[in-house]
């Protein structure tokens, strides 16, 4: 079993070494990759780390490693299975909790997670952008939204989102709530240069970044946002309040 204390980076919450990304692994799916950060773990299903992040909420220090899982396939084919557009994966998760300075291990175990939502598309999660940096804000019930910046290709051209992720941190027992829930994806602009030829007369070049930015309105539990596009003829604003019917950010009219 990997050591959860073992790890090649530092945590800039807890000024700590993370867990090591193939001990989430171990943690989410109790299989043993050797060391590999992609891998079959039963019944043709993959799992495949994400990303890990670390975070603090009402004095507690948490560091949550995600990853994706393909479905399971217990058809007989022989031939190779060829995944749609359509075809998503589940993100999963494994959550530690800081020991106290001093300890013999950073990090213990707080719990794992083998459904936090479906994302993705191709048979395959949606990339992490390192280039942009994740964000979050605490929401008034004392959670914290997390926006991931991802992205994915679509004919050469790369598309950029963020998706959303709630962590709840409250006692669990008893309910029907989780500790994760994934709460959807917003665009956030596009880049072609890959792809474009404006000098040829084919495809015109268009990069658009978009920056997201939280407010908090007053009775609402989740916090409003706007996404501001810019790299077309004019800076683009999208805002998209929290629809807890069903479970995502929606657009408003404004």
């Amino acid at each position: 079993m990997p050591d959860a204390s073992a790890a090649p980076a530092s945590n800039p919450v807890a000024d700590v070494k993370p867990p090591a990304a193939d001990s989430v692994l171990y943690f989410i799916s109790n299989v043993d990759g050797d060391g590999a950060l992609s891998y079959e773990i039963g019944n043709g299903s993959w799992i495949n780390y994400w990303f890990g992040f670390p975070f603090e909420l009402d004095g507690t220090r948490y560091y949550t490693g995600f990853a994706w899982e393909t479905p399971e396939d217990f058809s007989d084919r022989k031939e190779p299975k060829y995944p749609a557009p359509g075809d998503t994966v589940t993100i999963t998760q494994a959550t530690f909790t800081a020991n106290p300075p001093g300890s013999e291990k950073p990090w213990k175990f707080h719990d794992n997670q083998h459904s936090v939502g479906e994302f993705g598309g191709n048979g395959k999660g949606n990339t992490l952008d390192e280039t942009r940096k994740p964000q979050s804000a605490r929401t008034s019930e004392g959670n914290l939204l997390l926006a991931v910046p991802t992205w994915y290709l679509v004919s050469g051209t790369r598309m950029q989102n963020f998706e959303l992720l709630l962590f709840n941190p409250h006692d669990l027992e008893n309910t029907d709530n989780k500790r994760w829930t994934y709460v959807g994806s917003l665009y956030a602009g596009e880049d072609n240069s890959a792809a474009c030829d404006t000098d040829a007369g084919g495809i015109k070049c268009v990069t658009r970044t978009g920056t997201l930015a939280f407010s908090s309105q007053s009775g609402d539990p989740m916090p409003t946002l706007r996404i501001t596009t810019e790299g077309g003829p004019a800076a683009e604003i999208a805002e998209y309040r929290y629809d807890a019917s069903r479970n995502t950010y929606q657009p408003t009219s404004r």
